[in-house]
């Protein structure tokens, strides 16, 4: 028991060292880009603002249920509760799935850009989605750079 106690503790530390670490980083990406943008005399992006604050608070709070399982086991004593650990383990894999919600909110060229290629890939032809997908692919990305060097 001791052990899971211990363990417990450890967890709970790290998971909040990391959610702090996320806020502070978000924060501190936000001070810069206003800074930069005040420096060349433009005004601030505040989709750009949203989106970051958006998915930083989402994953911080996609570990909420994470830290509460393993609070309420360090309290209670509970050991292992099979569906619940399994539960809380998975939530802050929907993180990843619920970014393109949170783009497809904040970002109107993000909601633009797949409102115009989602219907085309889905019901056009063969050479129609190619077209499409070397529209989007851009010069410096990586796939293309391996194949210019093949």
């Amino acid at each position: 028991m001791d052990k899971f106690i211990k363990g417990a503790i450890i967890i709970i530390a790290v998971l909040l060292l990391c959610t702090a670490v996320v806020v502070i980083s978000g924060i501190w990406l936000i001070v810069i880009a206003v800074r930069m943008n005040r420096k060349h005399g433009r005004s601030v992006n505040l989709q750009g603002i949203l989106t970051v604050m958006f998915v930083a608070c989402l994953y911080c709070a996609s570990y909420f249920p994470l830290i509460g399982y393993y609070l309420a086991a360090a309290i209670r004593g509970l050991t292992n509760r099979g569906y619940l650990k399994l539960i809380c383990l998975s939530v802050p894999n929907i993180n990843n799935i619920a970014n393109v919600f949170v783009y497809m909110f904040s970002l109107t060229s993000f909601r633009k850009f797949v409102k115009e290629n989602s219907i085309a890939l889905f019901k056009g032809n063969r050479s129609e989605r190619k077209d499409i997908v070397q529209r989007v692919r851009r010069p410096g990305s990586l796939d293309v750079q391996a194949e210019t060097a093949l």
